[in-house]
């Protein structure tokens, strides 16, 4: 049997989110959003925003970024609201190669991200593809949890050293 996804998401396990506006829950598994209409151009007038919500703290990283005009932009707060003293980047077209691949880490519960695109002049030659962000659970704060490959690395190495004294000296 075939599972359907909401109308409001895609992907093979729903993880993409197609709305905005939304408050939405992180799970283990990386989920997304995206910009209206991505991998092609969001059009003008976009005012979105998610709110990403946590038991614990939350990553994102942008998979891709190119919006298309110096008016239209992503912003970033840590916390559930749009408080001045909880922002904490504020993105346009000219920050695209800073910004892929660029993690960011909350405080706490909650992390918004808006979108904003006043670009409705120049609808005819835009062409930004708009953004894709991943987000996920993060039990510490910060990027701070045990990489698995570099335990399972370090423990073969200590055991490789320890076979290699036995079989010269044992």
């Amino acid at each position: 049997s075939r599972c359907f996804c909401p109308a409001t998401t895609s992907g093979t396990r729903c993880e993409t989110s197609l709305s905005c506006d939304l408050e939405l829950e992180v799970s283990f598994a990386p989920k997304y959003i995206q910009s209206s209409n991505y991998p092609n151009w969001y059009g003008p007038t976009a005012d979105c925003y998610w709110i990403i919500t946590s038991d614990d703290y939350i990553e994102i990283e942008f998979i891709d970024f190119d919006l298309s005009c110096c008016s239209d932009y992503v912003t970033l707060y840590d916390d559930y609201y749009s408080n001045s003293e909880d922002f904490v980047a504020q993105l346009y077209s000219s920050d695209k190669s800073d910004t892929v691949g660029k993690k960011y880490y909350s405080s706490g519960r909650y992390y918004r991200i808006e979108f904003i695109s006043a670009s409705s002049s120049s609808w005819l030659t835009d062409t930004g593809t708009g953004f894709r962000i991943r987000y996920e659970y993060r039990r510490q704060r910060g990027g701070g949890e045990l990489n698995i490959g570099i335990i399972i690395g370090v423990l073969v190495a200590v055991v490789a050293v320890i076979a290699f004294i036995i079989f010269m000296y044992g």
